[in-house]
């Protein structure tokens, strides 16, 4: 099957509001309540529309209440044949059995057209809500759109150089990793989070993380009556959402820990002085450079390699003239010796 460029479907997303509107949607069956748990069928409402590839015509939901404030929503094909994050890259936390009517957050189902709602128990105030617009699941495309109070605080869908606090008038967020020297305003960087925390003033934070490594356009806009929204546009994948009661900052952030998990420990040798940089010409000057620092009785913990060291910028690969293997062996051994780490970046 072959992928349509990203540059393609990107540049045809502003055209999406009417392009949507002929597509069926879905319809849920078979919904099976159990205690913390819920599962259903979906299943397409009408005739494909093939935006940009096949719509798949039978889907899986799974709702578990994983914690108090924790509420697992994942929609998924029937078939598994669309790409999921595995387990061995990314654990997924375990789901303590916790009963629905205990939880902080609450799972609403509309079954025809599907749709579905999150909202704190209690209030029943509406933190997630997708009615109003209809699912795409397809073999490129995937959208889903959430409905959001009037200016809201938003925060989060990193690594990017925009504000802190995310704009809400026809922004886009793009996670497609890209290095951006000089690091440009309202640029896409290294990393992509597709997670992001929502504040209220009365109500407090909670957090909604996406579990997908596809590219995706973010949009947060307003409709042409107004009304304020989130939606997703991905190049494929399924739909793994954690939705995170909060209700504080904190709180969102020890949860969304809790998902994705807490960082390494790292080693003791990485708090000590490191040199880096881009633009060494050969071997030979960082040879010079770790002699220099001798010279100057200066500690060297680490000494970082950048992209010069590459072959045409191949991964895994040395320039035979500039860095030729024997010399790069002889200063990492020489390092070594005196206790001291080498290390390139790819």
């Amino acid at each position: 099957m072959k992928l349509l460029p990203y540059f393609i479907i990107a540049s045809a997303i502003g055209a999406l509001a009417v392009s949507i509107d002929d597509c069926p949607g879905y319809t849920a069956s078979n919904v099976v309540e159990s205690d913390g748990k819920l599962t259903a069928d979906l299943t397409l409402a009408g005739t494909a529309c093939d935006i940009y590839g096949t719509d798949l015509t039978e889907l899986k939901l799974l709702v578990e209440y994983q914690t108090n404030a924790r509420l697992h929503v994942k929609i998924y094909d029937a078939g598994l044949q669309v790409y999921q994050i595995q387990e061995s890259v990314l654990p997924r936390p375990s789901s303590q059995g916790v009963l629905a009517s205990d939880a902080a957050i609450q799972f609403k189902l509309t079954e025809k057209p599907f749709s579905f709602s999150i909202s704190r128990t209690g209030s029943d105030e509406i933190l997630f809500d997708t009615s109003g617009t209809k699912l795409v699941f397809e073999s490129q495309y995937v959208y889903l759109r959430t409905q959001l109070p009037k200016d809201p605080n938003l925060y989060g869908l990193g690594e990017h150089s925009d504000s802190f606090r995310l704009a809400t008038d026809n922004y886009k967020r793009t996670l497609w990793n890209a290095e951006s020297p000089f690091i440009p305003r309202k640029s896409n960087l290294y990393g992509s989070h597709p997670n992001y925390l929502e504040h209220r003033g009365g109500s407090g934070s909670h957090g909604v993380a996406l579990l997908n490594a596809n590219g995706m356009d973010i949009n947060i806009n307003k409709t042409s009556s107004g009304d304020q929204y989130l939606e997703y546009n991905i190049l494929g994948g399924v739909l793994d959402f954690y939705f995170l009661a909060g209700p504080s900052p904190t709180d969102v952030s020890k949860q969304y820990a809790e998902v994705v998990g807490l960082p390494a420990m790292v080693a003791y040798w990485t708090f000590g002085f490191q040199q880096c940089k881009y633009g060494w010409p050969d071997i030979e000057t960082e040879e010079q450079v770790v002699a220099n620092y001798s010279a100057a009785d200066i500690p060297l913990e680490v000494l970082w390699a950048d992209i010069d060291y590459m072959d045409r910028r191949r991964i895994f690969t040395v320039d035979p003239q500039k860095y030729p293997l024997d010399k790069m062996r002889k200063l990492v051994g020489d390092m070594h010796q005196r206790g001291q780490k080498s290390r390139c970046i790819h």
